[in-house]
This record gives structure tokens, C-alpha cells and sequence, in this order.
């Protein structure tokens, strides 16, 4: 490969916005927040949680549990560990990234995409005053994958008509719930708006759709209800 075509495949819209997240990873690194600063109930709640305590009975929170009690099992997967909080928002950042170029995608040709998906690189994934490597709260981040993946699977639907899609839509609205109500609804709006457009004044179709979006979205809450959330056993003391 000479530099000719070596220049022209980094120049391609996706492998480009790879390219800006990338370089903007390396201009940042680790300068993505401040410790004493929205950071201490990030890296607290999972190691109380990882040591037995139950969220909302012996820890205030405010949010749905599913993030704490994710990030207490990366704890005890990988360690107890700012590393660990710093690598589960790489990689949930590159999720929001990769979707919101899947969706701009469906609406934009493919250098609008790229663009518009450079500015999310620069001006959300990485704002010097609120980045989602380690966001003040990742209930927020992970609520924002689960609300993107939301819309991309309606658009995929409003495209295919296959309700395996909408099944999906409905999950990840589930997973949204569990995480941050506000997602949620934002997402579950948008499926309900999308379906009373396309079905209009065909009722019995439009319920019908709707009941694929809501047994998935009940099917996954009430397993998370079954889980109970319960605490993994893991270590005692946080990592140097």
C-alpha cells in the first residue's frame, strides 16, 4: 500500500471519525476528570455494592439500579480500579459514536455522516467540561446507548417492516428504564410517535405493534426484578 492509497483509506468516512476519535483519545488522555468532582459515587456505589451492601436500603441513589450494579461486576471481573470505570466509558463512548453514525447514516450521505459524527467525537465524547469517558454519571451514558440503539432499531423497522426489530427497540428501551427513566421515555416516545405516523388511523395495527415493543419491554424488567440485583460477592479494599 502506498501513501497515496494508504491516505485515501484513512480518508473514508467511518475509518475518518475513527481516526478523530482516536486522536482526540490520545490529546486527552487521562485528563477526562476531575477526582473530587462528580467522581467519588461513580468509583464508590459498585465497590459498596461489590462488598455486600444493597443499593437504596444502605446506599442513597437516585437513579435505576442497573449501573451500579454493572460496574460492580466489571469491579469484581477486572478489578477494583479507576482503569476499570476508564475502560467501560471508552468503550460505551465508542458505542454512542458507532450509533450515532449508523443512524446519521440512514438520513445523510456518507461525508455529512462523517462530519456530523466528528462534531459528537469533539464536542460531546471528549468536552473538556462533561466527557463520556468518565461522565458524571454513567447511568447518563449508559441510558444514552440504550436510547440510541432505541432509535436505530425503529429506523431499521421503518425501513424492513420485520417486528424482530421492533422486539429489539422494545429491549432497549427496557434496558434504558432500568438505567435512567428520562431515556427511556424520550425513546419509548419516539417509537410511539414513529408508529402512530405509520399505522394512522389503523388501529388494530398500531396496537399490535405497540404490544411487540411492550411485552419486550416488560419481559426484560421483570427479569430484572426476578435478579433481584443482588450484590456479586467480591473484594474488600480498593486498588492502588
Amino acid at each position: 500500500m502506498n501513501f497515496r492509497s494508504g491516505l485515501k483509506y484513512l480518508l473514508r468516512p467511518q475509518n475518518a471519525v475513527a481516526l478523530v476519535y482516536v486522536v482526540m483519545l490520545f490529546a486527552s488522555w487521562r485528563r477526562w476528570t476531575t477526582l473530587i468532582v462528580d467522581s467519588g459515587r461513580e468509583m464508590d456505589l459498585p465497590f459498596r455494592i461489590l462488598n455486600g451492601e444493597m443499593l437504596y436500603r444502605d446506599v442513597h441513589y437516585i437513579y435505576p439500579p442497573f449501573s451500579p450494579y454493572f460496574n460492580a461486576l466489571l469491579y469484581r471481573v477486572f478489578g477494583v480500579h479507576l482503569d476499570t470505570m476508564v475502560a467501560s466509558g471508552i468503550v460505551f463512548s465508542i458505542l454512542v459514536v458507532f450509533l450515532c453514525y449508523k443512524i446519521f447514516r440512514k438520513l445523510m450521505p456518507p461525508v455529512e455522516t462523517a462530519i456530523a459524527t466528528s462534531f459528537v467525537v469533539v464536542l460531546c465524547a471528549f468536552k473538556p467540561a462533561g466527557n463520556l469517558i468518565f461522565p458524571y454519571s454513567f447511568a447518563a451514558l449508559h441510558a444514552a446507548v440504550f436510547g440510541l440503539a432505541t432509535v436505530l432499531f425503529t429506523i431499521r423497522y421503518a425501513e424492513s417492516r420485520k417486528r424482530l426489530d421492533l422486539i429489539f427497540a422494545g429491549v432497549f428501551i427496557g434496558l434504558a428504564t432500568i438505567a435512567k427513566q428520562e431515556f427511556a421515555f424520550a425513546a419509548a416516545a419516539a417509537v410511539t410517535l414513529y408508529l402512530i405516523y405509520l399505522h394512522r388511523t389503523k388501529i388494530s395495527a398500531l396496537l399490535a405493534d405497540l404490544a411487540y415493543a411492550v411485552i419486550a419491554i416488560n419481559a426484560w424488567n421483570r427479569l430484572a426484578v426476578a435478579f433481584r440485583m443482588q450484590p456479586p460477592a467480591g473484594k474488600s479494599s480498593l486498588a492502588a
